[in-house]
């Protein structure tokens, strides 16, 4: 372990990480594993029997993969309460697909850069390699709008587009901007930019909505509003199944919660363990006093997306405890008999 995975390391798991056990696909056997170890440094983690790679390579593609075997629950039990609503699902996107993304597509044609081969290839290209790698086939129409913000955003039902603010450029390297691709791709291979955009013209429309068409307007639109935080956390786990870095996912919520501008960066040395300790500190803090968590769950009513500490402790989570070693796992070399 060299000497920046082993401070990372250290950043998430000062008290070592949980350890596992995984068969290798190649030869059945189990291996009991460091999670962190093996998230972190998941080319070289190696099965002790027969010696082959236990997980995929970073630019394999993960064919087959489906947006419900790494969405979250609290996604998949929010986003199944609003469809269940008969025939809600089918008549919102047509109205979105004919009249609500009419003016977002005519807005971003006009005001922002439309990316391909012969424009920002390199951008185009990492868009395409994080589709490959998320097993999806189509790939979405591509923007860079110029913003001092970082941050990115997908809207289209039927023909998906991903804008990318020019801050991201400046701010991420490749790693961190493929994760942000994935985490748009996400919304894209989840279906989320139906209801997305719902909640958000709720969000700004609803508002100035006055007497009782407000008051009708607001549970729905606080209901959209929970599920739209849930959703996020479903594109984060797209986003770090597109890098395979957990540490570029890390440091990516960390640049969204304090920016890396060029002030920032001349004045410290931005720490993962320092704001995973203060993550931390807000989750125990939560869960100790019933005051602090009725605070958190108000403050986060009118938000669209969790705060980012949140968010940073939930993809810590995935890795520890969900699936997403298993749904790297090498393909089996053993032949379609011996793999079942």
């Amino acid at each position: 372990m060299d000497k920046q995975i082993e401070n990372l390391y250290d950043a998430i798991w000062p008290d070592g990480a949980p350890k596992r056990e995984m068969r290798c696909p190649h030869c059945n056997r189990v291996n009991r594993l460091d999670v962190g170890k093996a998230s972190l440094m998941m080319e070289q983690c190696r099965c002790g029997g027969c010696g082959k790679q236990m997980f995929r390579t970073q630019k394999e593609p993960l064919s087959g993969l489906r947006a419900d075997m790494y969405q979250h629950p609290l996604d998949r039990s929010s986003l199944s309460a609003l469809r269940s609503i008969p025939g809600a699902s089918q008549a919102l996107k047509r109205f979105m697909g004919e009249i609500g993304e009419k003016p977002l597509r005519y807005q971003v044609l006009a005001s922002s850069i439309q990316c391909g081969e012969e424009q920002f290839p390199e951008l185009y290209m990492q868009l395409k390699q994080a589709c490959d790698r998320l097993g999806i086939d189509s790939v979405p129409t591509l923007f860079l709008s110029q913003s001092p913000v970082i941050n990115a955003s997908t809207f289209g039902a039927e023909e998906p587009v991903i804008v990318v603010h020019s801050a991201l450029l400046d701010h991420l390297d490749d790693a961190g901007v493929t994760t942000v691709l994935g985490h748009e791709l996400g919304h894209v291979h989840s279906e989320h930019s139906t209801f997305k955009l719902l909640a958000t013209l709720l969000m700004h429309g609803g508002m100035r909505l006055g007497g009782w068409p407000q008051l009708l307007a607001t549970p729905l639109r606080m209901a959209l509003q929970k599920w739209s935080r849930c959703a996020e956390l479903t594109a984060d786990r797209a986003g770090l199944l597109s890098s395979r870095s957990l540490e570029a996912s890390i440091r990516v919520l960390v640049r969204m919660a304090g920016g890396y501008s060029e002030g920032v960066r001349r004045r410290t040395n931005m720490s993962i363990a320092a704001f995973i300790k203060q993550a931390r500190q807000l989750k125990t803090a939560e869960n100790d006093s019933w005051m602090d968590g009725f605070f958190a769950s108000i403050v986060t009513l009118n938000r669209s997306h969790p705060f980012t500490a949140w968010r940073l402790l939930m993809l810590i989570e995935w890795v520890e405890e969900g699936n997403f070693l298993d749904l790297l796992q090498a393909i089996s070399s053993a032949g379609p008999e011996k793999s079942s």
